[in-house]
């Protein structure tokens, strides 16, 4: 499959997962959680989904949560994408984000010293 296509693939599973989350799961309360990305291989039969939470306290129950539900998450997409196979999910913190964490407190750290 060209690259293109499963470009388009990826980003749409992740928007129709972020409406999913927002819809469907309840978070537990003060919890904030953002599908970041998608990544399918080639064959579309596995997808890793990249999810950022917030607080911080939180992220590995979260994952967790949303890795017990995959079953429930791929039969929903499978009713609203129209592929030949529904990739299966597997949910993954963004590293990303702890990156970006990281850089947020450098910076804070400059203007505090600075």
């Amino acid at each position: 499959m060209s690259s293109r296509r499963i470009q388009q693939v990826n980003e749409l599973i992740r928007h129709e997962l972020g409406k999913i989350l927002v819809r469907e799961v309840t978070l537990p309360k003060g919890c904030l959680a953002t599908i970041t990305d998608v990544r399918t291989g080639s064959d579309l039969k596995n997808a890793t989904v990249y999810v950022s939470t917030m607080p911080k306290g939180r992220q590995g129950s979260t994952v967790e949560m949303l890795n017990k539900r995959t079953g429930y998450f791929q039969s929903l997409l499978g009713n609203t994408l129209k592929l030949r196979v529904t990739p299966k999910l597997y949910f993954k913190l963004d590293p990303a984000e702890e990156q970006r964490a990281r850089i947020d407190e450098l910076i804070d750290k400059i203007h505090h010293d600075g």
